[in-house]
């Protein structure tokens, strides 16, 4: 069945390009793949002059390969259509903390492609149980998307995302003044994903 549909695909591409695709209700489903993001410089600077620290939550991997932390997302879900539009989710997240105890904890992200404000569970050393809430904005520019049909993959080049007045109010209360500000660019993430074609 699967072959059935990627070459069915194939023929919409070659033949109608992705007007036709679209217009045929073709969309991919995520298989595989991961975000990769790193917290931007200025938002590393102004966390780690209060004391606070990073770390990745499973079963996303600690970056090290730059001087600012980084974590990735992984077992992607969701549905796009022909043009990168969709929603996905993934799982992992970060965990900011200082040695004193006070946390903040972001992880299972629901969002959107292009552009869209994030949902995440955020839990905090004020409130430990945690709530969904959106707290980061972004919009990724058209170019940046690299969807191949027939490769099977969506590339997504590195895109800033910036904190939005709920996050920026949760890191002030959990670690003090200057721990963010509305607008500030929180991280920069890209994304090499796997997709499965569905009619």
């Amino acid at each position: 069945m699967r072959k059935r549909v990627v070459a069915s695909l194939g023929a919409f591409v070659l033949v109608g390009g992705v007007a036709t695709a679209q217009a045929a209700g073709v969309h991919v489903a995520l298989d595989g793949g991961t975000v990769t993001c790193h917290v931007s410089p200025e938002q590393w600077k102004a966390l780690a002059d209060l004391g606070v620290g990073f770390r990745a939550m499973a079963p996303g991997v600690q970056l090290t390969d730059r001087a600012e932390p980084g974590t990735t997302l992984t077992d992607p879900g969701g549905r796009l259509d022909v043009t990168g539009r969709g929603r996905v989710t993934f799982r992992g997240g970060f965990r900011l903390e200082t040695a004193t105890g006070a946390f903040v904890e972001v992880t299972e992200p629901r969002t959107s492609l292009p552009t869209a404000d994030p949902e995440f569970q955020v839990r905090s050393s004020l409130d430990p149980v945690g709530t969904r809430m959106d707290i980061l904005e972004y919009a990724v520019d058209l170019t940046a998307l690299h969807l191949s049909l027939l490769d099977q993959t969506l590339g997504i080049d590195e895109t800033g995302i910036v904190v939005n007045p709920a996050f920026a109010a949760v890191l002030t209360r959990a670690f003090g003044d200057g721990a963010s500000v509305t607008g500030m660019r929180f991280a920069v993430c890209s994304a090499g994903l796997t997709l499965t074609p569905t009619l």
